[in-house]
């Protein structure tokens, strides 16, 4: 039994799209057997070449573009067929491409830094993101350039030598292995403030291409041109990706402020929590003050309503805490989705340029490019779906923070009162500076509270016509896809 055989399905599946490609220009670049010329070489890619391939439910490879092709080193017929972890490079973890394969396997995208090995031996670094399709798996990887990177390198050989560690050569102690390995890497995720793999993932692939896009400013990525016979509906797909496109950058920006107000409001979420207790404290303390005044009944009673109502504020305080969590979460979700949907308008382009500059390839390319197509339009309904969910929470945001808002202005009215009282009383200038201190953090917490509920009252209005024009450009395009697969099939 060979290694892949043991392996079984996940790891297959999973390299076979996790353990994918990038590409190399240059006379290097040959295809045929060149074994042993690259060996421990690293080959280099650019920005605006990205890898494509579709596979089976087994992770066997259906289609390729030029790019996976050439940096393989492999020709387009030795790969048809063949499991994707033909380019499995052996540093590779393989936690890594179980946790990729797990959530591929609940039909859901799954995000990794891949390190491949070209026939040659010779080997390059990709970020692959992958997704179910009709009958498979689609997958696109792209040039990593983050920081995220970086650390990525720095970690597999960890997690490959606790790998080789505990199974030891014994290959019936392998998924204890990736077990291990798992739970190592879910370590050193939560060290970078990550709570599991998928929060890095969301905050990986948005990244990777935001820095993809300013590598690529001012540069055009033409698809290819169209050839005479199918020109009309190939350049009407491209308009309709192209529509697309604008819809989703659309959206990123939309996000950003909302992003930039979160993390604002993130960074006095512990100031929030901490006042309420600080409040509480604040009124136990200026009652035991009140208690050795004369005459410091006042004060006592304006203490004690403070903390009674510091009490009633802590459940909204928490409240706009979960929400705020709940919201910082879909934001994330949404930014992941809008990036892979990003790709996958290249990967429509790419399918589009083989058919132009192969036209042959049509009766080849017309299934796999119907099924992206299908997916894209997927990802396209749950983005709007995911706005008008977004909405409601901000709205639920901005009206938490209103509530919360009117609770601090009665505390401060509260400390204002007892502030006053104190000053009155002789020796009670400790509960005076009591009342002064507590008075400027509720006053600086009302300040942030109102900017967020104004923020959140006049953010701008969702784009019911921008998302009935993407709906409408996504339709277009599914239906020219769907003709130009049907053509392919006659």
């Amino acid at each position: 039994m060979t290694e892949s055989d043991q392996m079984a399905a996940p790891v297959a599946a999973v390299a076979s799209i996790a353990g994918t490609d990038v590409a190399v220009s240059g006379p290097d670049a040959t295809t045929g057997v060149r074994a042993g010329a690259g060996a421990e070489v690293e080959q280099s890619f650019g920005f605006d070449e990205l890898f494509v391939t579709t596979t089976d439910l087994n992770g066997h490879i259906l289609l390729s573009n030029s790019v996976f092709d050439r940096m393989s080193g492999y020709r387009r017929e030795e790969l048809l067929g063949r499991g994707h972890d033909i380019v499995r490079h052996p540093d590779m973890p393989r936690s890594i491409f179980s946790i990729f394969w797990e959530r591929l396997q609940r039909g859901d995208r799954a995000v990794a830094y891949v390190k491949n090995r070209a026939r040659d031996g010779s080997f390059y670094w990709v970020m692959v993101v992958a997704g179910p399709v009709p009958g498979g798996y689609a997958s696109v990887h792209m040039r990593p350039s983050t920081s995220s990177f970086i650390t990525a390198q720095e970690i597999y050989p960890e997690l490959l030598a606790l790998e080789h560690e505990v199974e030891n050569g014994d290959v019936r102690r392998r998924e204890d292995a990736i077990r291990a390995s798992s739970v190592r890497l879910g370590e050193l995720l939560a060290q970078a403030g990550f709570p599991d793999y998928q929060a890095f993932m969301y905050t990986l692939l948005p990244a990777e291409v935001d820095a993809r896009e300013q590598q690529l400013a001012g540069r055009s990525r033409a698809p290819g041109r169209p050839s005479s016979d199918q020109a009309g509906t190939l350049q009407y797909i491209l308009d309709r990706c192209a529509g697309v496109e604008e819809t989703l950058s659309s959206l990123a920006s939309g996000l950003q402020p909302y992003g930039e107000l979160g993390a604002r409001l993130s960074s006095k979420s512990k100031f929030m929590a901490d006042l309420s207790d600080g409040i509480r404290l604040f009124s136990l303390n200026a009652m035991l003050a009140a208690s050795r005044l004369r005459e410091g009944a006042a004060i006592g009673a304006v203490a004690n309503i403070l903390g009674r109502r510091s009490d009633e504020a802590g459940p909204v305080i928490a409240s706009l805490s979960a929400e705020l969590r709940q919201t910082e979460a879909l934001m994330r979700q949404m930014n992941f989705r809008i990036a892979a949907g990003k790709l996958q308008v290249e990967m429509v382009e790419d399918f589009l340029a083989q058919i132009a500059d192969e036209p042959d390839r049509l009766s080849q390319v017309g299934g796999q490019l119907a099924a992206l197509g299908g997916a894209l339009a997927d990802s396209v309904g749950r983005l709007s779906n995911s706005q008008s969910v977004l909405d409601r929470h901000l709205d639920t945001f901005g009206e938490a923070c209103v509530v919360l808002v009117r609770h601090l202005r009665v505390l401060q009215a509260l400390v204002v009162n007892g502030r006053i009282e104190a000053s009155h009383l002789s020796g009670a200038d400790d509960v005076v500076q009591l009342f002064a201190e507590i008075g400027q953090r509720v006053e600086a917490a009302t300040a942030e509270m109102r900017d967020f509920a104004e923020a959140m009252r006049r953010r701008p209005a969702r784009q019911n016509a921008q998302e009935q024009a993407a709906q409408a450009e996504m339709s277009g395009l599914q239906a020219a896809i769907s003709a130009l697969a049907d053509d392919s099939a006659a």
